[in-house]
């Protein structure tokens, strides 16, 4: 399960800033976590099917007892 830090959070086409944003999901999305990489996470957007990379600092990831 994970949270939102803002309103809404890029997705991005990979672990960096300079990567293009594949798409934007709001607070509430869906996410499945794939992997962390550095400072990213790669997460699949289980809606849309859409991978992508967030930011560490734009999503808390709480584990399911």
């Amino acid at each position: 399960m994970s949270q939102l830090k803002a309103e809404t959070i890029d997705v991005r086409k990979g672990p960096g800033f300079r990567f293009d944003v594949v798409e934007k999901i709001r607070q509430g999305t869906a996410l499945i976590e794939i992997e962390k990489k550095d400072s990213w996470i790669k997460v699949q957007i289980q809606k849309t099917g859409t991978t992508g990379y967030i930011y560490y600092k734009d999503i808390q990831i709480t584990k399911n007892n």
